[in-house]
């Protein structure tokens, strides 16, 4: 989904500021305001919290009506985004305490090369091999997407 043209004002400014930040993570929840992650820090910006009425109308915005019955039947849902110059944006909309949230994942867009992500040089001959089966695994936030991009 492409929100460069099509993205609420209150998401549009969030986004902003965490490209300002170099904030690698947003958590939006209704009636707080919003939290980024800088540096493995979690911070407060001073900005005003969000009424649960503007999370939703955001969620309206970044949700298909097939993506809104995931989220009703699951209660959460996971989807991704561009925005401004092609920046990339993971997010995972989900309820909490009966209202919507947001934890929206700032997605690397610069290539790495192995050395410059201290993998072993072994690893780059998998990619060699005609056939096989590289799972890579780790907790969010390790590293697994920007390695399979690499």
């Amino acid at each position: 989904m492409d929100l460069t043209n099509d993205c609420h004002p209150v998401f549009d400014g969030l986004l902003r500021r965490c490209v300002e930040l170099n904030a690698s993570d947003i958590h939006i929840t209704s009636s707080v305001e919003p939290y980024y992650r800088v540096d493995n820090a979690v911070i407060k910006d001073g900005e005003e919290s969000i009424s649960a009425k503007t999370v939703a109308e955001i969620v309206d915005s970044l949700l298909t009506p097939q993506q809104w019955e995931v989220l009703r039947q699951e209660m959460s849902i996971d989807v991704a985004f561009f925005w401004e110059n092609w920046q990339r944006f993971r997010v995972n909309v989900f309820y909490q305490r009966n209202s919507l949230a947001m934890a929206i994942r700032r997605l690397d867009d610069k290539y790495r090369s192995f050395a410059e992500l201290h993998l072993p040089s072994r690893l780059s001959e998998l990619a060699e091999y005609p056939h096989g089966l590289v799972i890579v695994t780790g907790p969010t936030g390790s590293g697994k997407s920007t390695t399979l991009a690499t």
